[in-house]
């Protein structure tokens, strides 16, 4: 039996390379034109972004100074591989093997979805499932580094004296594995304004499925936004269990920790009387939790399969669900900080309102 390092390598041969390129260039400058051209049109301001054969997952936001500005996006052609290769054989799995009956235990009490008979959403084909979930997972990574840049988020570390600011205001992705380890004060910023960036991108995502499909939102684009996102952060998480941790240590959250405050945020957004008109399928909460619970439980299943080689899922689900308590400490790090940071970052804000630049309103929101 191949090992799982195997078959990876098996599928990096079958990947068309060009192809993805090509794609992920088309999503991101369609994003690109859709959200950041109208914000620095008429100012000194200029955008840029630009891929990276460095290896590895990876992106970063950064700003040149002077009378003139260049704010910088980049993104690795690796991440854009990665991102493809989830969004090709998560369908697969859903028709060729969730599809049978070990899964009825996980899937027949479902509120959504029609149990194994049909785990992909009906509306879906395999192949139109992978194109949703590569534009909308590139367009979120994309617009989550806007988000650095429209919060001044390097400029705010500098105001607050965080270990991490630089001359150029970069935000790496991977900081973590490049410096090193953030803590206390430092690490506290880093993390609140990681969430804060999940948070505008995942509000603008919004208005980005809406403009593709006609000023409605399906279920099923939900649905393939929150498995790919799933997939995203399940690689972030990694293949070890992590237990959290009192203290604030590193530059982002845990993944599973990120995604459980970006639903509850996306939630939200969706009940709003302007967004939820826009979703008649969505009478109630429940009905966006329905489709938001299962679309997190397939794609955690897959990613527990496909990269820890282990059947049902892993301690990444109930992160994201808020079954594992969140020490009161960490939490109190995380308000204290945004307490201080979001007024700072409110002053010169360029983005898409003030409802973009998350509100932490008490200690427990963050639970």
């Amino acid at each position: 039996m191949p090992t799982d390092a195997e078959v990876l390598a098996d599928e990096a041969r079958l990947v068309n390379l060009q192809y993805v390129a090509h794609r992920a260039d088309e999503v991101i400058g369609k994003t690109k034109s859709l959200f950041s051209d109208a914000k620095y049109a008429g100012t000194a301001r200029t955008l840029k972004y630009a891929w990276t054969n460095a290896p590895g997952f990876d992106a970063w936001a950064e700003t040149t100074g002077g009378d003139a500005p260049v704010d910088r996006i980049v993104i690795s052609y690796d991440a854009a591989v990665e991102i493809y290769r989830d969004a090709v054989v998560l369908p697969q799995f859903c028709v060729q093997h969730f599809n049978t009956d070990q899964y009825a235990m996980m899937y027949e009490p479902l509120a959504y979805g029609d149990g194994t008979r049909c785990v992909l959403p009906v509306e879906l084909a395999p192949e139109e499932a992978t194109t949703r979930i590569m534009n909308s997972v590139l367009a979120w990574l994309y617009l989550h580094e806007q988000s650095h840049l429209f919060q001044n988020h390097g400029v705010v570390a500098a105001t607050l004296k965080a270990s991490w600011a630089n001359a150029d205001n970069k935000i790496d992705e991977m900081r973590d594995s490049k410096g090193a380890l953030l803590t206390g004060a430092s690490a506290a910023l880093s993390h609140v304004c990681e969430l804060a960036a999940d948070h505008e991108a995942t509000n603008n995502i919004v208005g980005l499925i809406m403009a593709a499909n006609g000023g409605v939102i399906p279920a099923h684009s939900l649905w393939t936004l929150a498995a790919g996102l799933t997939c995203m952060f399940e690689r972030f998480y990694g293949t070890d269990d992590r237990v959290y941790s009192a203290d604030v240590n590193g530059s982002h959250p845990d993944p599973s920790f990120r995604l459980r405050i970006l639903l509850r945020n996306l939630g939200l957004l969706m009940l709003h009387p302007n967004v939820s008109k826009t979703a008649p399928w969505m009478a109630k909460r429940e009905d966006f939790e329905a489709v938001v619970n299962h679309a997190v439980l397939t794609a955690t299943m897959y990613c527990h399969i496909r990269y820890r080689e282990k059947e049902g899922i892993s301690p990444f689900f109930p992160g994201v669900q808020g079954y594992s308590e969140v020490p009161h400490a960490y939490r109190q790090a995380l308000f204290d900080m945004w307490l201080t940071a979001r007024p700072l970052i409110l002053k010169h804000y360029c983005g898409w309102g003030e409802e973009c630049v998350i509100k932490i309103p008490t200690n427990a929101y963050l639970s």
